[in-house]
Parts: structure tokens; C-alpha cells; sequence
């Protein structure tokens, strides 16, 4: 009897979740565009500074999610976003993010600080008063989310995670997404003109100690993080990583544990600043490739300071 009881409960509080995520498409869903439409096809930056071309997704399921890093319920999604990016991108699944956020540096924080390895573009304009997406694709809610086919058109547009998440288990456990796998395009890295060999003679040449680090004993591992574009420029560098520091002085030892702290900071803030200034006076590089065409890549590189 317990049994019986406890299987009808469990079907009941599925049935009515069931219900729920009915409900949520059935108010907020309503206006979105229909499957077996054409996804519209439209060009928007993103937060690493490239344009991206919706209608390049074209031969691959792409799931194209709708959010703002301001939304709550965005957030919540965001774990499970996470997943579905780690599940599915090895099997040709692309997912783009749409964000409606307007303040780059939040915006782009929360990618960064959430390690959201997916497209991201946005065009940092007010929703639904300066925003032509909303407009397009009929958002009046987020997050929204739609699923579009290798054909490019749309298979699902909801509300709700839970209903993605069983459509694209369903294409696995059919084979489908393993027949519409596209072969992986090969990228090829950026480099500095002339191979490693040329780039440690260039910061050999160039790199100059900072004063005070010398006078310390300071030395440390700084890692420099910045974009390669198409033309082999270099942008948005900045120090993403200082490890290794220690003092080679043997006075510096004998200092308060404060004073060696604050003589730390100084150091490793000039470390920083030598840095970038080397990174960003280098000449091009040779830019990375994707099937033959040059792309923008992120690059990380790291530089030693020692004595």
C-alpha cells in the first residue's frame, strides 16, 4: 500500500512539474518564433572583440540562449549551461550566448569569472528600447532559449532549460547528433614572427628590469594575457596571473612581515605594469588560422623577471 502511495506521489509531483514548464512556455514562450522557422540570421561582437555571423553556425545544432548577467534566473541557469557546453560541444553541438546586458566590463566579468567557454555577443544597448535581437528572435523573456538544426532552422524555442536539455538527449540517444558532427575545423596558433626562438631574443632585448625589483631582489613569473587579431595586432592585454615571486635579498628577510608584504605589492605591481608595456610594443605576429582564414585568438603568454 505504501508502495502504491509513494509511486503515485512521485508522479503526481511529476506530472506537475510537467505542467509548470507547460505553464512557463504557454505565458512566456508564446511570442517566440516557431519551430520549422528559418533562424534570422545577424552579425554581433563579441566580448573578445570579433563579429560574429550567426548564419556561420549554419552544419551544426547550436543552442542559442538568451540572458543578462543583471537576470536571476539567468544565473541559476548558468550551472546547467555550463554542462550542456561540457556534455555536448566535443559532439558538434555550438552554443551562443545573447546577452542584453549594457556595461562591458560587468557583462564581461561574469563570463570571465563564470568560465563561460562559449560564444558570447552582445550589443550593449538597452532591451527591448535600443536592442534590434529582442526584436527578431521575440524575446519578452529570459532566459529564452531556442535549439536550431544544421539547416538552420528552429527545432525548439522555450523558457525552460529542462526541455533543451531533453531534446538534445534525445539526438544523442537517436544518433543524430553523431550524424551531423561536422569535422573539426584546425586552428592553428599564433606566434611571434620568426618562432619562439626570435620572441625570447625580443624579450631579452626589450624587457627592462624595473628599478626597484632590482633593488629588492624581486623576481616572479607574470603571465600576460591578450588577443592576436586577424592582422597579427595585439589587444587587450593585461596580466592574468603573477606566481613564483620571491626575494633574492638576503636583507629583505630581516624586514617586518608587513613591510615585506608592502614591498611585494610594489614589486609585483611594477612586474605587472614592465608586463604589458613589452607586450604591447612587440611588432605582429603572425596571426592564428582556422581552415586557412585568419581568426582572433586569445593568447596567453608568460614572461620571467629574474635576476
Amino acid at each position: 500500500m505504501m508502495k502504491k502511495i509513494l509511486m503515485t506521489t512521485l508522479l503526481l509531483i511529476s506530472a506537475c512539474a510537467q505542467m509548470m514548464a507547460e505553464d512557463a512556455d504557454s505565458l512566456y514562450a508564446k511570442d517566440l518564433l516557431k519551430p520549422g522557422t528559418v533562424a534570422p540570421d545577424f552579425m554581433l561582437r563579441s566580448n573578445l572583440g570579433e563579429m560574429k555571423t550567426f548564419s556561420n553556425y549554419r552544419g551544426s545544432y547550436v543552442v542559442l540562449e538568451f540572458w543578462a548577467s543583471w537576470c536571476p534566473d539567468c544565473r541559476k541557469d548558468m550551472p546547467r549551461m555550463k554542462a550542456l557546453n561540457d556534455a555536448y560541444r566535443q559532439k558538434g553541438v555550438r552554443l551562443m550566448g545573447v546577452s542584453f546586458d549594457t556595461d562591458f566590463d560587468k557583462w564581461n566579468g561574469y563570463i570571465t569569472a563564470n568560465k563561460l567557454y562559449w560564444a558570447q555577443v552582445s550589443e550593449l544597448k538597452k532591451w527591448k528600447k535600443e536592442t534590434a535581437i529582442d526584436t527578431l528572435y521575440h524575446v519578452n523573456w529570459i532566459p529564452s532559449y531556442y535549439v536550431i538544426d544544421p539547416e538552420g532552422r528552429i527545432t525548439l524555442a522555450t523558457v525552460d532549460l529542462t526541455k533543451v536539455e531533453g531534446l538534445l538527449a534525445r539526438l544523442d540517444a537517436d544518433g543524430t547528433l553523431a550524424r551531423s558532427k561536422k569535422p573539426e575545423p584546425v586552428v592553428v596558433q599564433p606566434q611571434f614572427t620568426g618562432g619562439n626562438e626570435a620572441l625570447a631574443n625580443y624579450l631579452s632585448a626589450h624587457l627592462k628590469y624595473p628599478a626597484a625589483c632590482t633593488k629588492a631582489g624581486a623576481a616572479a613569473r607574470v603571465v600576460c594575457e591578450f588577443v592576436v587579431e586577424r592582422d597579427g595586432s595585439l589587444t587587450d592585454v593585461r596580466v592574468s596571473k603573477v606566481s613564483d615571486f620571491h626575494f633574492t635579498n638576503a636583507k629583505v628577510s630581516g624586514m617586518t612581515k608587513g613591510t615585506r608584504a608592502k614591498l611585494q605589492e610594489e614589486c609585483e605591481g611594477c612586474f605587472k605594469v614592465e608586463a604589458v608595456r613589452v607586450v604591447s610594443e612587440m611588432p605582429n605576429w603572425t596571426p592564428g588560422t582556422q581552415d586557412g582564414k585568419p581568426v582572433l585568438v586569445k593568447y596567453h603568454l608568460p614572461i620571467s623577471f629574474s635576476l
